[in-house]
């Protein structure tokens, strides 16, 4: 019984413009996790891994970060394999060039041209490496279907997009989503998405770090055992990631929105594993605590992994002065007798409240 780790995506070099100084502490984590997972192997006894590319972000990361990665994976005790994909194609003066990337050990295969390749358990791999930027071709319509008599358990090792979400909708490396049935695969290994997402037989792990706020099921390997040829694969994600990323926008009103924050906050993980975009508001009828409140919470983050905040308070008083004469200042006086027209007194204080915080901010 084959067992393995399947990953992806490390994106090892990511430039992280975003987080400005602390972009070098991103690129860090990144190698701390990679750690995390040569480790996880031993723990599972796995036979090999699979790193189905994007292995680094881009064709010019520095030697010495290089450097780093190779001697994090000639420390590993199991087999790895691993592809180039769309971020790092095999491409002349490529990364994978570098005299570095050459040092390593050979447990540690590169799998540069198309075709099968026998793995630990019993296993054929098929490889199918990435030789540029971009492709309208599925980079895994040449593997073979499965012989007769071949009891070997097979797998596909790509990089691309499985085209599950829309058949009419124009790809980069574009993969048939029967590709593993068709082929006789046992499982399809993939790389690209940066989220977790298993389809049958067909997986991606998603990125072992998060790159961006806007990927989602981030953080993870998947162990994957498979009994015998034919058999089903049983996937186990098992998490990595050693941040989290959290886009919050809120608007404070009192003490209980504030607990509510802070509660939702620490549910996320330690503060230190935090990557946090906050965009707070403060309600312009908010009682002085309440705004005292907010700004005990902020500090209290700011030894999160990376922190940026927008916040912003104001008086009602200084709210109501900013809504100009004329139709919306009759309007917003109007709302302060509800009764009279039919509104409740929450509907009421509610439209007052957007009114003032939307001429605050026009106003500024």
């Amino acid at each position: 019984m084959p067992k393995f780790l399947h990953t992806a995506d490390w994106h090892i070099g990511l430039r992280a413009r975003h987080a400005g100084a602390r972009g070098a502490a991103l690129r860090v984590v990144r190698l701390e996790s990679a750690k995390a997972i040569l480790n996880l192997a031993v723990s599972e006894a796995a036979d090999f891994i699979l790193i189905a590319g994007d292995l680094f972000d881009h064709p010019d990361v520095e030697r010495g970060t290089i450097d780093e990665l190779v001697n994090i994976l000639n420390q590993s005790r199991v087999p790895i394999f691993v592809i180039p994909g769309n971020h790092d194609p095999l491409l002349p003066m490529s990364v994978w060039e570098s005299q570095s990337w050459k040092s390593r050990l050979g447990h540690v295969r590169f799998l540069d041209v198309p075709g099968p390749v026998d793995a630990p358990g019993g296993c054929t791999l098929f490889a199918c490496p990435i030789f540029q930027k971009t492709s309208i071709e599925d980079p895994t319509a040449w593997i073979p279907d499965r012989q007769t008599g071949d009891r070997s358990v097979r797998i596909g090792l790509a990089h691309g997009s499985l085209k599950i979400l829309n058949e009419q909708t124009p790809m980069e490396f574009p993969i048939a989503t029967d590709r593993a049935a068709k082929a006789g695969l046992d499982y399809l290994a993939l790389g690209d998405w940066h989220g977790m997402r298993i389809v049958g037989a067909t997986a991606y792990p998603g990125t072992h770090e998060q790159t961006s706020f806007a990927d989602r099921e981030s953080g993870n390997v998947l162990v994957v055992e498979i009994a015998e040829a034919g058999a089903v694969p049983v996937i186990r994600p098992h998490r990595v990631g050693k941040c989290v990323w959290a886009r919050i926008d809120r608007t404070v009103r009192d003490l209980t929105d504030v607990e509510a924050l802070r509660s939702e906050i620490r549910q996320l993980g330690p503060v230190e594993s935090l990557v946090l975009d906050l965009s707070l508001r403060v309600s312009p009828d908010a009682r002085p605590e309440t705004i005292q409140a907010r700004r005990e919470l902020t500090a209290q983050l700011s030894d999160a992994f990376w922190l940026q905040t927008k916040a912003e308070e104001f008086s009602l008083a200084e709210a109501v002065e900013r809504i100009p004469d004329g139709y919306l200042r009759g309007v917003f006086e109007a709302l302060s007798h509800p009764g009279e027209n039919g509104l409740s007194i929450e509907t009421a204080t509610e439209a007052q409240t957007w009114m003032a915080e939307l001429a605050v901010r026009v106003a500024r």
